[in-house]
């Protein structure tokens, strides 16, 4: 297999035109949730950071799955199992869990190297999000 293969194999159901709209996609997300979570909503800063992440990862996960039933029934499965309670029985995760299993799932789907490339814009949201709560703003 030449790299070319390789690349494609890794591109799923995508092709290259693809993927600045996913960008978007989550991107619009980040900002249309930061803002009705910031000054619709009114909430603290610990709910904004994991909601928007929510938001985010969502926008990925309901891209991958656009055109496939069977994707879109495995990410279910997949959330069922990830569940959304910790071990003290707090749902303090869940926004964890959602992102690790849309990233896993869409790898596992065969679209790793989209996965990549819009996953960036939710690094960037993981680090924003994962602040200790004494550092504040």
């Amino acid at each position: 297999m030449d790299i070319r293969g390789f690349i494609a194999d890794q591109m799923g159901l995508f092709t290259p035109y693809d993927i600045p709209g996913i960008i978007l996609s989550v991107l619009f997300a980040w900002v249309i949730a930061y803002v009705l979570l910031r000054w619709g909503a009114r909430q603290d800063d610990r709910t904004i950071r994991r909601l928007v992440v929510l938001s985010a990862s969502a926008a990925l996960g309901v891209a991958l799955v656009k055109a496939s039933v069977p994707l879109a029934i495995a990410f279910v499965a997949l959330m069922l199992l990830a569940g959304p309670f910790e071990k003290d029985g707090t749902r303090a995760s869940r926004w964890l869990n959602v992102t690790m299993v849309v990233i896993g799932g869409g790898c596992g789907a065969g679209g790793s190297l989209v996965v990549l490339i819009a996953a960036l814009p939710i690094l960037l949201l993981l680090r924003w999000a994962s602040v200790p709560a004494d550092q504040g703003r």
